[in-house]
């Protein structure tokens, strides 16, 4: 049996130490299900930060967060309540990131609307609206779980019992059911019956049956891209030239490739915001790269130190993106801040709750840090 964040949340709740009922139980749930209709992608950032312990950056998103639960439960604690609004948070992302949901909502919402009108132009605005909702949804859900994902990369924040890591993980290995699928359902006999009924009789097309034969082109168009892509990416491996290092890749070693492979990689699968592959193919790259074909560990420290102008310059174009839920991108901008050569890992320290930019880490889990955060940035463009 699989069971749901619903089923799960009497026992998470219990890391707040709070009797649990029936009717906090059901009040709690009752909160929750309203706030994850919120589309606002500030106040998902900023449910991230509340659930690892950090204080939100718009202070209103707490206000606006215990508002919810506090119409639910008059005796809702709006003071003394930190360890309660973390688990609250951490609770929140996994009930919003949940797999189920998130497929089954597209097709429901379709047939819905479709079942309340019978105008054929307001039946076309509503697909095409729901669509869109959908796409923006996708896009808001890979940007809160990227940045669950990026912000404990150098491990200084603990989490209690919330497996919303978890649940991020699994809603980014699950993009392909989202962004590299298309409808499953076979065209081939629906066509090969239009097109026996346009040579049998002078019919003209039905509504239907355009619409059939744009789905079946619209399938076509995305394999095509997504094979596209692919064979871009692989050429590239196969070819082992990095523009960004203007070098081979094992004439440039694997430190700078640990950077400029990852900035390659999310340019050349524009279409798609996540490769839920992409930290095998980094570590392919830099494998490539290492002449000696066994990587060893490496330190964020140690991979900024070295990066050129530009690359700094590329990394950092999206400033107002750029905070504690980017710490490879912060750590870049820190090492702007003082003078070429000098330590600036006591400030990064200060600045991300004991972020240790000296902590060792695999060079592919760096490499994939570093395209996480770019897709992440990417992709709030979009959510």
């Amino acid at each position: 049996m699989n069971y749901t964040a619903k089923d799960h949340f009497p026992d998470w709740y219990k890391v707040t130490k709070i009797t649990v009922t029936k009717d906090l139980v059901k009040s709690r749930i009752q909160a929750i299900d309203e706030i994850i209709q919120i589309e606002k992608k500030e106040f998902w950032l900023d449910l991230v930060r509340l659930a690892v312990g950090l204080k939100p950056k718009d202070p209103k998103t707490s206000i606006d967060f215990i508002k919810e639960f506090k119409d639910t439960d008059v005796t809702f604690p709006i003071s003394n309540n930190e360890k309660l609004l973390e688990t609250l948070a951490g609770i929140t992302l996994c009930f919003k990131l949940e797999a189920q949901d998130l497929e089954e909502e597209p097709e429901a919402e379709v047939e819905e609307k479709e079942e309340e009108t019978e105008e054929e132009t307001k039946e076309e605005e509503t697909e095409e609206e729901t669509e869109t909702d959908y796409e923006t949804l996708t896009n808001l859900n890979t940007a809160i779980s990227l940045s669950i994902i990026n912000i404990n990369l150098l491990g200084q924040y603990k989490n209690e019992g919330i497996p919303f890591t978890e649940y991020a993980e699994n809603y980014l290995g699950s993009k392909n059911y989202i962004e590299r699928q298309q409808e499953e359902e076979d065209y081939d006999e629906q066509l090969a019956t239009i097109h026996e009924e346009l040579e049998e009789t002078d019919a003209e097309m039905s509504k239907e049956d355009n619409q059939t034969v744009i789905k079946t082109l619209q399938s076509v168009i995305q394999k095509n891209i997504i094979l596209s892509e692919e064979l871009n990416i692989l050429s590239w491996i196969f070819g082992e030239y990095s523009k960004y290092a203007k070098k081979f890749f094992q004439e440039a070693g694997f430190i700078p490739m640990i950077t400029c492979s990852a900035l390659e990689l999310q340019e050349k699968a524009p279409k798609h915001h996540f490769l839920p592959s992409a930290k095998s193919l980094l570590h392919r790259i830099l494998t490539i790269s290492n002449s000696t074909k066994k990587l060893s560990n490496v330190t964020v420290y140690d991979v900024v130190s070295p990066l050129t102008p530009e690359i700094k310059s590329i990394l950092t174009k999206h400033k107002d993106n750029i905070s504690e839920l980017t710490p490879y991108m912060l750590a870049v901008l820190k090492s702007e801040e003082v003078d070429t050569g000098a330590d600036y890992s006591a400030s990064y320290k200060k600045a991300t709750n004991g972020g240790d930019l000296k902590k060792a880490l695999r060079p592919e889990v760096l490499a994939g840090q570093i395209y996480n955060e770019l897709v992440f940035i990417k992709t709030l463009e979009n959510a």
